[in-house]
């Protein structure tokens, strides 16, 4: 199993991480993989969603959410600033879903399209929720196909590598899009460690449960207290899924990517255009996101 030693910021202290089901020479050709990408000239966010899906194909039985803090957001922070990750390292991690899954949810007549703002906007109108949301944000847009062959809108997608991120300025979307019927999941890597000397850098997430002894945390709240999103999807495998016969409102569901594993958001992604297909092709106006300048390029044309 590969080896990564972290130090803390003024270097005086450090900690060894083992990486389960990736071995040294991954680690290295992961690496490589995304330095390559970076001095081939391609945007800082494009290398780092080739780089991710490059880690899963190669490391299909790790962690994902440990993948990303210790082969993309460590390595990439080594060379660049905290500044040129939080311009590259969201959209990056929006991108890499859309190009992930689009691939297999195409038999299914599913399409992901990546949001500019003018995009999250059209989505917003079309679902007549485009007064309610303010300057809330949408990452992705869920859009199906109608047997005529154009495409409706029937959900959106937010996406957060971690929940200490903002999560508060997509609720506003996402509760305006269930009060429609539309499907409103959350994408995370619930990624959370503290490094020496204060922690043991295990990223552990902020979905534990419990959080603190006799008390529930507060990210969980959002989900399954509150229910202000779908269904949230995390990607870390340290995170407690909601427990079967729970009174959730809305389940967290844990996840990753082997071939072996059952990948729930694709079921609950497919059930839910199967269930607002009729009426969404019959009532609402074709989408215009299959439009190149409403997306960057990052869903199939």
């Amino acid at each position: 199993m590969a080896k990564v030693t972290v130090t803390s910021s003024d270097s005086k202290h450090s900690i060894v991480v083992v990486l389960e089901n990736v071995t040294d020479d991954q680690y290295a050709l992961v690496l490589k993989f995304l330095s390559e990408r970076l001095a081939a000239g391609d945007k800082a966010f494009e290398a780092i969603a080739a780089t991710f899906i490059k880690a899963i194909e190669l490391c299909p039985d790790a962690n994902p959410s440990d993948l990303w803090r210790y082969l993309l957001y460590r390595p990439y922070l080594a060379q660049h600033s905290d500044q040129s990750w939080k311009r590259a390292g969201g959209q990056g991690l929006e991108v890499f879903f859309v190009e992930f899954y689009n691939p297999i949810f195409k038999q299914h007549g599913i399409r992901l399209v990546w949001l500019s703002r003018a995009g999250a906007t059209t989505a917003f109108s079309e679902m007549g929720i485009v007064d309610r949301v303010g300057r809330s944000k949408l990452d992705i847009a869920l859009i199906g196909r109608c047997s005529d062959d154009t495409w409706r809108v029937f959900g959106g997608a937010h996406v957060k590598a971690s929940l200490a991120e903002r999560i508060s300025d997509d609720v506003p979307a996402s509760v305006a899009m269930q009060v429609k019927g539309y499907f409103t999941p959350l994408l995370t890597l619930d990624m959370k460690a503290f490094p020496p000397p204060h922690g043991d850098e295990v990223n552990r997430g902020e979905l534990q449960f419990p959080q603190r002894p006799g008390e529930q945390s507060d990210k969980r709240n959002y989900f399954e207290r509150d229910g202000l999103f779908s269904c949230c999807y995390s990607y870390n495998q340290r995170t407690p899924p909601t427990p079967e016969g729970s009174h959730a409102k809305a389940k967290i569901k844990t996840l990753y990517f082997s071939e072996d594993s059952t990948d729930c958001f694709i079921d609950d992604t497919i059930l839910a255009w199967n269930s607002a297909k009729t009426l969404l092709c019959s009532q609402m106006e074709p989408t215009a996101l299959v439009r190149a300048d409403l997306f960057g390029g990052s869903s199939e044309k």
